[in-house]
């Protein structure tokens, strides 16, 4: 059974993942990153892809995923594996795309920008 820090590479030597395990189900801020290879440009991380909250297992808390280079692509919150309050989109430049309304993982609202 997995239990504390992890981390996890890409066949490259890149890292794909890093986070903890509480008695082999993740737990805490995990984050997942994209496979630029070992001779990219980009730091590790610029490199991040998510960065997310889980509790025991599930999704629970904050999520966020980015573009490369780090700029922010999506942002919202779970709860229990389930979309949960409002979720908001960007395009590459940063402007505001989308914002999305969930109630327990149902779409209640979205508007497009």
């Amino acid at each position: 059974m997995k239990d504390g820090y992890e981390k996890d590479y890409f066949p490259d030597g890149c890292i794909k993942s890093e986070g903890d395990y509480v008695y082999g189900q993740m737990d805490g801020v995990w984050k997942f990153y994209y496979d630029e290879g070992m001779y990219s440009t980009y730091s590790v991380e610029d490199t991040l892809r998510i960065e997310m909250f889980y509790t025991e297992g599930s999704k629970d808390g904050y999520y966020k995923s980015y573009f490369l280079g780090r700029k922010l692509k999506c942002e919202g919150q779970y709860h229990f594996n389930l979309k949960d309050g409002i979720w908001t989109h960007y395009n590459i430049e940063g402007k505001l795309i989308k914002v999305e309304v969930y109630k327990l993982g149902e779409l209640v609202e979205q508007k497009d920008y």
